[in-house]
C-alpha cells in the first residue's frame, strides 16, 4: 500500500524492524529510515546534514520543526519500483 505522509519518530539507533508510514530519525548519528512509500517494503537510508566532500555534495538537508520533517535534495533509489520523492512536512509529493 503506497504511503502520503510520514509520522517521524525520533530515535537514537533504528530498530530492527522499520513500519510501513513511519520516518525513524536518529539526529546522534545523522541517519533518518523508513519503508519506500510505493509499498515496495525496501528500506530507504537518508544520511544528514548534507556534506561537501571533494566537490560532490553527499547528505541530505534536513529541516525538522514542530514534528514536521522536510528532506532536500529528492530521495530515488535503485530498486526495481525506480520511485522518486520528496519529503516535504511529513508528506511524500511524488516526482
Amino acid at each position: 500500500m503506497k504511503t502520503e505522509e510520514f509520522i517521524p519518530i525520533d530515535v537514537v539507533k533504528m530498530p530492527d524492524t522499520i513500519k510501513s508510514g513511519l520516518l525513524y530519525i536518529s539526529e546522534e548519528y545523522g541517519i533518518s529510515c523508513h519503508l519506500c512509500p510505493c509499498g515496495c517494503g525496501k528500506e530507504v537510508y537518508l544520511t544528514f546534514p548534507e556534506k561537501e566532500i571533494n566537490g560532490k555534495i553527499l547528505g541530505w538537508n534536513m529541516a525538522y520543526n514542530f514534528g514536521k520533517v522536510t528532506f532536500r535534495p529528492s530521495v530515488g533509489n535503485a530498486f526495481k519500483c525506480r520511485s522518486h520523492y520528496y519529503i516535504t512536512n511529513n508528506k511524500i509529493e511524488w516526482i
